[in-house]
């Protein structure tokens, strides 16, 4: 339904030129018009904008669109060049803007915070003894090990070269990873019927290429599955644009708040 609602929105600003267009075309000296004339020209503005900012690919549809129809009611002499830049304009600066979201997910990941279960009573506060000093709390355990670290910062390193499919993608990462020194197995068989496509040590490491909001919920399902036989599972994840950038984020965070690390890179 979502990618759907994503498609319709495509739509928008090319739908509000034609109608633009036709009122144009009705009546042409008529004073009266010249409002909603400059109101649809603004929705369509915004709806550009809109559109290619918060979803990227259908932005890109919608900025064709919009040329080919602009181009033509322009011949046509119902589309100034200045409409038609400013509406192409507005495309162009959510573009740009969206890429540089896109890029910020390539930073480090959002951490959730993991359970911690120490007992509780080193968190509760003691009882000041006579003579009114407070006696300080106990110092904070060093954190555990983190057994990823390392791999996390060598996959935010790794650059993709013009990747066909995700097993091109796991050839180019495990190539990657063997030369930096880590000891790494393509597709190991966890339990039966259960293979994740690279293990790091004690770390498995799933490769997705997400074309339709149905790959992320798929891997969603199967991240629950590795995460029953392994305590770290990272997940990587390569953005093409295929879906929205929205949708990308809420199952990118689904994924951290199940206990997976994920790296999201963008072509």
């Amino acid at each position: 339904m979502e990618e759907w609602e994503a498609r319709q929105a495509a739509a928008v600003a090319p739908v509000i030129l034609v109608f633009y267009a036709i009122i144009k075309a009705a009546s042409e000296s008529t004073q009266l018009i010249q409002v909603p004339r400059a109101l649809l020209l603004a929705l369509a503005v915004v709806f550009g904008l809109a559109v290619s900012l918060y979803m990227p690919s259908e932005g890109l549809i919608s900025l064709v669109a919009t040329l080919v129809l602009g181009y033509g009611l322009h011949k046509a002499g119902y589309l100034s060049t200045l409409s038609m830049l400013l509406v192409v304009g507005a495309h162009l600066a959510g573009l740009a803007i969206a890429i540089l979201r896109s890029s910020e997910l390539n930073l480090a990941p959002r951490h959730t915070p993991r359970r911690s279960y120490t007992s509780t009573r080193s968190s509760q506060t003691l009882q000041q003894p006579e003579g009114g000093h407070d006696i300080p709390p106990p110092k904070p355990r060093e954190p555990a090990h983190d057994p990823a670290k390392k791999i996390l910062e060598a996959l935010y390193r790794f650059k993709p070269i013009k990747v066909r499919d995700e097993e091109d993608l796991e050839k180019q990462l495990y190539q990657y990873l063997t030369a930096t020194g880590f000891k790494v197995e393509r597709q190991p068989q966890i339990t039966p019927g259960l293979r994740p496509d690279l293990k790091i040590g004690n770390c498995i490491l799933e490769i997705k290429i997400p074309r339709r909001r149905e790959d992320l919920q798929r891997l969603l399902g199967q991240a629950e599955d590795y995460l029953e036989h392994k305590k770290c599972l990272i997940v990587y994840i390569l953005y093409t644009g295929a879906i929205p950038l929205t949708i990308l984020e809420r199952y990118k965070h689904k994924l951290e708040e199940k206990g997976a690390r994920v790296v999201v890179k963008s072509i």
